[in-house]
């Protein structure tokens, strides 16, 4: 039962360890209480053209038409 318990806690415990390897590490200044802010500058910069084009005809039950045109001119830029 003991063991049980300690797998358990162990489990819970690598997953919470391993959920804070997600987080950035401090790069500015420390306050007190172990606080400590992480300064970052995010360039997200994104120009895209879009057309899309679609044409459906029915002429007749037996005879149809249809035609779709596609364009995307996407840049981003991001940073170094």
């Amino acid at each position: 039962m003991q063991e049980e318990i300690a797998r358990e806690i162990s489990e819970k415990l690598r997953v919470q360890l391993t959920d804070l390897n997600l987080y950035p590490l401090p790069n500015g200044r420390t306050f007190a209480g172990g606080r400590a802010e992480f300064i970052s500058s995010v360039s997200n910069a994104t120009d895209e053209d879009f057309a899309p084009f679609r044409v459906d005809q029915r002429f007749t039950d037996s005879d149809n038409f249809f035609a779709r045109y596609s364009f995307d001119d996407a840049e981003r830029a991001l940073p170094n």
